[in-house]
């Protein structure tokens, strides 16, 4: 049976859940015990640290692990794009816009210079 890893977005088998919820749990209490926090709840940054540095470069070495990051990885790179593309759009419209606002108070400006040169020469 697959169970949701509890810090990565992956689908592990039910020992290696096991394996990270112990490590979670011996982490929560290491925290409680030194903070002093008994309601703590979350993932400690010593966890995090333990998932990232050693956890998952053992799991990433099996094939339902490493094909799950691939696709991932995939997904990532998508949105990633999307969001170069929302991001460009958004830029081009402000440039437009500023533009035109530029181009408006050049109008004005050159309107208010117009004027006082005629105020001047009267």
């Amino acid at each position: 049976m697959m169970k949701k890893h509890p810090c990565l977005d992956i689908w592990i088998n039910g020992q290696e859940w096991l394996n990270t919820f112990e490590k979670l749990r011996h982490c929560r209490d290491m925290y409680s015990i030194k903070s002093g926090d008994v309601n703590f709840s979350g993932q400690p940054d010593s966890y995090i640290d333990w998932v990232q540095n050693t956890e998952l470069p053992q799991l990433i070495k099996k094939d339902h692990v490493k094909n799950q990051v691939e696709k991932l990885l995939e997904e990532i790179d998508l949105k990633i794009i999307n969001i170069d593309r929302e991001k460009n759009a958004m830029v081009t419209s402000l440039d437009e816009r500023k533009s035109k606002l530029l181009e408006q108070q050049k109008l004005y400006k050159d309107a208010i210079k117009v004027k006082k040169v005629k105020a001047k020469t009267k």
